[in-house]
This record gives C-alpha cells, sequence and structure tokens, in this order.
C-alpha cells in the first residue's frame, strides 16, 4: 500500500468521527496530514459565504449541541447570526475578520458578546478550527464554508 493510499484511508476514518460530533484533538488531524490555512488562504476561502459548525454550549437553559450558522459578507460588513440547539436558540448580530497570524475571527452579540479566534486547518475536503496553531491536545472543531 503506497503513503498516499494510507493517508486516504486515514482521511476518511476520521469522518465518522467528526459527522458523530465526537470530539478529537488537534494532534489527531495533524497526523492525518491537516494542513494550517494561512491569512491568503482565508481571504481567498471565506468572503461571501456562510460559516456553519456545531459546538457544545451552555445557555439560559442548559448544555446542548447548538448549530451555529452565519454569512460572511465581503469587507467584513455586519452579519445576522443564528444559533440553534435541543435547548437553545440565539439569534444576533456580528462581524468577522482574519487576524494579521491568519486566524478566522467573529465578534457576535447574541445575549452577550461572544468574540473568538481560531485557526483553520484544511484535512482532505474538510476544514477544522482550533483555538491553537500548536497545541496538540487543543479540540478542533468541523467547519463548513458554504458558498
Amino acid at each position: 500500500m503506497t503513503h498516499t493510499s494510507r493517508l486516504a484511508i486515514a482521511m476518511l476514518a476520521l469522518v465518522p468521527a467528526l459527522a458523530l460530533s465526537q470530539e478529537i484533538d488537534l494532534g489527531q488531524l495533524l497526523d492525518k496530514g491537516a494542513v494550517k490555512l494561512a491569512k491568503a488562504d482565508l481571504e481567498g476561502l471565506v468572503p461571501g459565504t456562510t460559516t456553519k459548525f456545531t459546538q457544545w454550549t451552555t445557555g439560559p437553559q442548559g448544555q446542548s449541541n447548538v448549530d451555529y450558522s452565519w454569512e460572511n459578507p465581503a469587507g467584513g460588513a455586519k452579519f445576522r447570526a443564528y444559533g440553534r440547539g435541543q435547548r437553545l436558540t440565539f439569534d444576533g448580530t456580528g462581524t468577522w475578520s482574519i487576524a494579521g497570524d491568519g486566524r478566522y475571527c467573529w465578534d457576535i452579540t447574541f445575549n452577550r458578546q461572544w468574540k473568538s479566534c481560531r485557526f483553520v486547518f484544511k484535512a482532505g475536503n474538510g476544514y477544522y478550527m482550533s483555538p491553537s496553531a500548536d497545541d496538540r491536545a487543543a479540540k478542533v472543531t468541523l467547519v463548513k464554508f458554504e458558498k
């Protein structure tokens, strides 16, 4: 079996874990051949897309997996943001940007302000966000940038 074949099989093995919202570590993702996107990569990828991801969230009604979604208008213009979970619902507004170090950032106000920046990695055809570029124990989140 060639190295490419083994890498393709390893990438396919990663997909079910992420599809079931199981957490994986950045180290596991890097071991599968993931590559961190640079600022220029994100500048070509993000504008004009809709960001979608699921995250375990605590809100007034308790904890739930919440599906977040927002558009990324060109120039970081203001957008509407949504969060939908079994027991939690969020509607808000925000802006997005790409930091100088290549992190994808958002500043959203639901019932409180949510500012965050994440490094984006590409593995196979998927994209993943991580709070760290090199902490192998950091949890990664599957993210979609849909046109």
